[in-house]
């Protein structure tokens, strides 16, 4: 698979949005994705109850089982209260810092599945005293959503927007400079597209050198490619799926940090160096 075909499919994932519990658009744009190099064999990509999608290679022997997982949800927080003053209070899906997310802006689904702009408003390194300005850790929770209500009727009424909404963050995704370097891609929810389009390219190769005339490959374990939910709050659909299939060992493909700049702990992973 060329490189124009892999960003192809990572864009086309990034195209609709994943909250923590609410994967399936994503999901049925992998599963879309997987059939394309399995309808050959008449090998099914299979759901659960917890919305995780999964395919079964079936080994010459059988008696064992691989499992390989990405997961399809990305960061991003709920509404956890409505201020008077029209302002949005919210809590964390996944994990990340508060320090970043100052003037950040957001996307927020609201009851009528549209998503409303909002920016992440808090105290500016202006307004922080100056003893706190260097060691002041910013909690999220203390932090608020700002959308353009001026009151808590508008967000209700006008924004449809209710607590228990969920949140992702903005942003552009694609080639970072596309004229000048086509080979660097950058964008939110990375974590974890990177290794749900790697699942669908591992997928190509072992259908093109794996997978027999009948339909199993040529190895002696059972090997299952699975696209897991809920990762970002507890794992939970890993879980599911291993507490419901017999499974030996598991290969978990997820981002890696990239910590090749001064002053960092080195992660032995560098930038443009990846696979």
């Amino acid at each position: 698979m060329n490189k124009n075909e892999i960003l192809r499919i990572i864009t086309s994932l990034a195209s609709v949005r994943a909250p923590s519990g609410m994967e399936k658009d994503r999901g049925e744009l992998f599963k879309k994705e997987m059939e394309k190099f399995l309808a050959s064999k008449d090998i099914p990509v299979k759901t659960d109850s917890l919305g995780n999608y999964h395919v079964k290679f079936k080994g010459t022997k059988g008696k064992k089982s691989i499992a390989i997982l990405a997961h399809v949800d990305e960061i991003g927080g709920t509404i956890r209260k409505i201020k008077k003053n029209g302002c949005l209070e919210f809590s964390k899906r996944g994990g990340y810092e508060g320090r970043w997310l100052v003037s950040k802006t957001v996307k927020i689904l609201n009851k009528n599945g549209k998503w409303i702009n909002g920016i992440i408003s808090g105290r500016s390194t202006h307004a922080t005293p100056s003893k706190l300005r260097v060691k002041e850790l910013i909690d999220p929770l203390e932090l608020e959503i700002y959308v353009g209500a001026k009151n808590k009727n508008e967000v209700i009424n006008d924004y449809q927007i209710h607590v228990g909404a969920p949140i992702v963050f903005s942003g552009d995704f694609g080639l970072l400079n596309p004229d000048i370097n086509d080979d660097i891609i950058s964008g939110y929810s990375m974590d974890n597209l990177a290794a749900l389009t790697c699942s669908i390219v591992l997928t190509q190769k072992v259908m093109e050198s794996l997978v027999n005339d009948f339909g199993t490959i040529n190895i002696p374990s059972n090997l299952y490619i699975v696209a897991t939910t809920r990762e970002e709050i507890g794992t939970e659909g890993a879980l599911y799926f291993l507490k419901n299939h017999s499974i030996d060992q598991v290969i978990a493909l997820d981002i890696g940090l990239v910590a090749d700049f001064t002053g960092s702990i080195s992660s032995d992973i560098k930038l443009e160096g990846g696979p």
